[in-house]
């Protein structure tokens, strides 16, 4: 697989500070709360496990019985 990739834009290093920021970000925003982070796309569950890692505030966890969810466009519900 690393064959199919041509170069890389972005590096994990870059990508690991992004999260920290944004952890921080939300700290300053909700840190008095406990706000719901909810990840749509196939994936978000490795964003979703870094941010909860690299954010400075307490966070409950919850583990559903189901830990992935999928949305589906309303005319393809049946």
């Amino acid at each position: 697989m690393k064959d199919d990739v041509k170069e890389i834009l972005i590096t994990e290093r870059e990508i690991q500070e992004k999260v920290s920021e944004f952890g921080v970000m939300l700290s300053e925003e909700y840190g008095q709360s406990f706000p719901l982070v909810i990840g749509v796309l196939k994936g978000a569950l490795p964003f979703m496990a870094d941010l909860i890692k690299k954010s400075p505030f307490r966070l409950k966890l919850i583990l559903w019985m189901y830990p992935v969810m999928a949305i589906l466009p309303y005319h393809q519900v049946k």
